[in-house]
């Protein structure tokens, strides 16, 4: 009910039709939600399909860790990890995930603007000045050109993420 079941009935569907026939395996997790998530993906009806739920809201950050665990154990070389909202363009998946399946990188990430700094999908003007200005502060910090420090379409190596040491992460 409410604004999160007309989100996710309208742009998950989306997001599952557009990924790519070379993905392996696909892990849906569901946050503790009550929005229809895990009914969305029994509905796609894709063998490759897994839906990873979690009885307790984790938050962005813990669903993210949640999906990673389960892909590890899996059996995964590398993981993608894309927003259900629609908000990265799954036609740059090679672009993110290339490096790392290449061996060329361990960690990539996407960014959800063009060339022209338009947000791919929807983003509010207030999401979109906070983005840039935590982005600036990253790039600085970093030393190094950041296009979109928020965004959350990345690419890992199996080997990088068996490094994290989650105690270290905060939760959410």
């Amino acid at each position: 009910t409410g604004w999160g079941a007309e989100l996710v009935s309208w742009s998950l569907p989306v997001v599952l039709e557009q990924l790519p026939p070379r993905a392996w395996r696909v892990s849906l997790v569901d946050d503790a939600s009550r929005d229809g998530t895990a009914e969305v993906m029994r509905a796609w009806g894709d063998p490759r399909g897994v839906c990873v739920r979690s009885e307790i809201p984790l938050g962005v950050g813990g669903a993210i860790l949640l999906g990673y665990r389960h892909a590890l154990e899996a059996g995964a070389r590398s993981i993608v990890v894309v927003a259900a909202d629609g908000a990265m363009d799954l036609s740059e998946l090679a672009e993110v995930a290339g490096p790392v399946l290449s061996g060329v990188a361990d960690y990539v990430q996407g960014c959800r603007f063009d060339r022209r700094g338009r947000p791919h999908g929807s983003m509010p003007w207030p999401r979109r000045v906070g983005n840039r200005m935590l982005t600036a502060c990253t790039r600085w910090a970093a030393g190094r050109p950041v296009g979109d420090s928020q965004c959350g379409y990345t690419a890992a190596s199996a080997e990088c993420l068996r490094r994290f040491d989650e105690r270290r992460i905060p939760p959410g």
